[in-house]
C-alpha cells in the first residue's frame, strides 16, 4: 500500500475511510481521497506498506463485497439501530401507522410507544412488504 496515494481513486473525493492501527488497538478515520497514514507512524510518505487495515490479523488483499451498505454504521436514529434492512422497513412502516401529534419535544409517553413498536418488530416475523415501501 502507498500512503501518498491513499485509496488511489478520485471516486473517493468527499468520503472518509477508517483503518485499524494494531499498535494503537484503535480505528482511525481520514479523508479517503488524500494520503493515508496506513502504518500509523505519523507521516504519509511510506510506500510498499503491508498493514492489517481491517483488524482481522491478516495482511492479504481485501476482497470487495457485494453489499458494502450492510457494513455502514451511522450514529443516530434507527439507521444505527443494527436492525436488518427488512426489519428497519417494518419498524418504519409500523411507526408511521401511529398518529403522533405535533409537539416541540418528544414526550416520555411517545418514547414508550416507539420503544414498544421496536420491541415488537425485532421479536416478530416480518410481514410481506406492501407496494408503498
Amino acid at each position: 500500500m502507498s500512503e501518498p496515494a491513499g485509496l488511489g481513486s478520485s471516486a473517493a473525493t468527499g468520503y472518509g475511510t477508517m483503518h485499524y492501527c494494531p499498535g494503537y488497538s484503535t480505528w482511525f478515520t481520514t479523508n479517503a481521497a488524500g494520503p493515508i497514514n496506513w502504518n500509523c507512524d505519523g507521516d504519509t510518505a511510506d510506500t510498499g506498506q503491508v498493514v492489517d487495515v481491517n483488524g482481522d490479523l491478516g495482511t492479504g488483499t481485501l476482497a470487495a463485497t457485494s453489499n458494502n451498505y450492510s457494513q455502514i454504521l451511522f450514529n443516530g436514529g434507527t439507521i444505527g439501530s443494527g436492525l436488518a434492512p427488512d426489519a428497519l422497513r417494518e419498524f418504519a412502516r409500523r411507526l408511521a401507522e401511529t398518529m403522533v401529534p405535533f409537539t416541540d419535544e418528544l414526550t416520555w409517553e411517545m418514547q414508550q410507544e416507539i420503544d414498544q413498536v421496536l420491541r415488537e418488530v425485532t421479536a416478530a416475523p416480518l410481514s410481506t412488504p406492501s407496494d408503498n415501501r
